[in-house]
Protein backbone atom coordinates (compact mmCIF):
# COMPACT_ATOMS: atom_id res chain seq x y z
CA UNK A 1 0.00 0.00 0.00
CA UNK A 2 1.38 3.39 -1.00
CA UNK A 3 1.97 6.02 1.61
CA UNK A 4 0.04 9.21 1.19
CA UNK A 5 1.77 12.49 1.80
CA UNK A 6 0.27 14.79 4.39
CA UNK A 7 -1.64 17.72 2.95
CA UNK A 8 1.06 20.17 4.08
CA UNK A 9 3.74 18.34 2.08
CA UNK A 10 1.63 18.39 -1.10
CA UNK A 11 0.90 22.12 -0.73
CA UNK A 12 3.57 23.63 -3.00
CA UNK A 13 2.78 21.10 -5.73
CA UNK A 14 -0.91 21.96 -5.58
CA UNK A 15 -0.21 25.68 -5.65
CA UNK A 16 2.03 25.43 -8.71
CA UNK A 17 -0.48 23.15 -10.44
CA UNK A 18 -3.28 25.63 -9.77
CA UNK A 19 -1.14 28.47 -11.06
CA UNK A 20 -0.33 26.55 -14.25
CA UNK A 21 -4.01 25.76 -14.83
CA UNK A 22 -4.92 29.41 -14.25
CA UNK A 23 -2.31 30.52 -16.79
CA UNK A 24 -3.55 27.96 -19.33
CA UNK A 25 -7.14 29.11 -18.80
CA UNK A 26 -6.09 32.76 -19.25
CA UNK A 27 -4.25 31.91 -22.48
CA UNK A 28 -7.28 30.05 -23.85
CA UNK A 29 -9.62 32.93 -22.97
CA UNK A 30 -7.16 35.38 -24.52
CA UNK A 31 -7.04 33.41 -27.75
CA UNK A 32 -10.83 33.17 -27.82
CA UNK A 33 -11.09 36.96 -27.49
CA UNK A 34 -8.30 37.59 -29.99
CA UNK A 35 -10.33 36.23 -32.91
CA UNK A 36 -13.24 38.68 -32.73
CA UNK A 37 -10.91 41.59 -31.93
CA UNK A 38 -8.72 40.86 -34.96
CA UNK A 39 -11.83 40.36 -37.10
CA UNK A 40 -13.15 43.76 -36.05
CA UNK A 41 -9.78 45.43 -36.69
CA UNK A 42 -9.50 43.92 -40.17
CA UNK A 43 -13.09 44.93 -40.94
CA UNK A 44 -12.25 48.52 -40.01
CA UNK A 45 -9.11 48.35 -42.15
CA UNK A 46 -11.09 46.94 -45.09
CA UNK A 47 -13.65 49.73 -44.95
CA UNK A 48 -10.94 52.38 -44.57
CA UNK A 49 -9.26 51.06 -47.72
CA UNK A 50 -12.55 50.96 -49.62
CA UNK A 51 -13.48 54.52 -48.63
CA UNK A 52 -9.94 55.73 -49.36
CA UNK A 53 -9.99 54.06 -52.78
CA UNK A 54 -13.32 55.67 -53.64
CA UNK A 55 -12.06 59.08 -52.49
CA UNK A 56 -8.86 58.67 -54.53
CA UNK A 57 -10.82 57.63 -57.61
CA UNK A 58 -13.20 60.58 -57.23
CA UNK A 59 -10.25 62.98 -56.87
CA UNK A 60 -8.57 61.49 -59.95
CA UNK A 61 -11.75 61.71 -62.05
CA UNK A 62 -12.47 65.31 -61.04
CA UNK A 63 -8.91 66.38 -61.91
CA UNK A 64 -9.07 64.48 -65.20
CA UNK A 65 -12.42 66.06 -66.15
CA UNK A 66 -11.19 69.50 -65.12
CA UNK A 67 -8.04 69.31 -67.30
CA UNK A 68 -9.97 67.89 -70.29
CA UNK A 69 -12.77 70.46 -70.14
CA UNK A 70 -10.51 73.51 -70.30
CA UNK A 71 -10.30 75.05 -73.78
CA UNK A 72 -7.02 74.35 -75.52
CA UNK A 73 -4.91 77.30 -76.52
CA UNK A 74 -3.69 77.52 -80.06
CA UNK A 75 -0.04 78.59 -80.37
Amino acid sequence: MARRLPLAAAGPYRQSMGRILLIVAAVIVGLMLLGPILGFAFTLLKWALIIGGIAFAAMFVTKWVKTNSEPRRQP
